[in-house]
């Protein structure tokens, strides 16, 4: 759901939506080239909070933190998601499949074609 009421304000928000997203991807392929792990093993939402929380500080301290001390705390945060990967992905026990949808109807499962010759009879009616 957008918040904006006019289709300016929602292509903003979008694009707002579509740079955080972005930016949280980089995030997650720094984390995962430093701890040489995959990306999928660096969780979307362990990322948010933490990012969260680091644009939260950077922001308080603007102006109080040096462009080092920044440096090094946003290095620190990386070193801590590294930390926190998650565990391997098992293996698909069954292939994955579309799921036929259920219905009280019998499904066909062969197609019946007559082909040949019909025949027909017309027979008057009475009234």
């Amino acid at each position: 759901m957008l918040n904006s009421h006019t289709p300016h304000t929602a292509a903003q928000e979008v694009a707002a939506l579509v740079i955080a997203q972005s930016l949280l991807a980089q995030m997650r392929l720094e984390v995962a080239e430093m701890g040489t792990t995959e990306v999928l093993r660096i969780s979307f939402g362990k990322t948010l909070k933490i990012v969260r929380s680091l644009w939260l500080i950077l922001a308080a301290g603007e102006g109080i933190m040096s462009k080092k001390q920044t440096t090094a705390l946003t290095q620190e945060m990386l070193k801590f998601l590294s930390k926190t990967i998650l565990p391997p992905r098992r293996q698909r026990s069954c292939p994955r499949k579309v799921r036929q949808p259920l219905s009280s109807w019998r499904r066909l499962t062969k197609n019946s074609d007559a082909s040949g010759s019909s025949e027909y009879k017309i027979t008057p009616v009475q009234a």
